[in-house]
């Protein structure tokens, strides 16, 4: 049960990482583009108006998919409570291991949408 409750709670932490973190990026993206806590790539720094559009968007997406995760990552725990220590672990991981890949997948959709949006200048399209 020990070991349950701990697989629980690290499954928890990405879920409730992208609620925070998008929030504040969604709500309060950054001003300043040498903030330490940004979304920043060589398309999203061009100019003012790609590095907010880019900080929102991730925000907004990551607050949204934290929100549906979190209740997954508890009702999957929840299916494997009386399994054995393995089982839990096995399960875990790939709960962690999918919640991740969707995270860095948030990254990508964020990418191909400032491509779409903006022109190599920063300029709308």
């Amino acid at each position: 049960m020990l070991f349950w409750s701990l697989m629980l709670i690290i499954d928890l932490l990405l879920p409730l990482l992208m609620i925070g973190a998008g929030y504040f990026l969604g709500k309060f993206p950054p001003e300043d583009k040498t903030t330490f806590f940004a979304y920043k790539s060589k398309r999203s720094i061009i100019n003012d108006k790609t590095f907010e559009y880019g900080n929102k968007l991730l925000g907004n997406m990551w607050f949204i998919l934290g929100a549906i995760a979190l209740p997954f990552s508890i009702f999957s725990m929840i299916v494997y409570k009386n399994e054995e220590m393995k089982v839990i672990g096995i399960a875990a991981g790939v709960i962690i291991g999918i919640e991740a890949f969707l995270m860095l997948l948030c990254l990508l959709i964020v990418e191909v949408s400032l491509r779409h949006k903006f022109d190599k200048d920063g300029n709308i399209k």
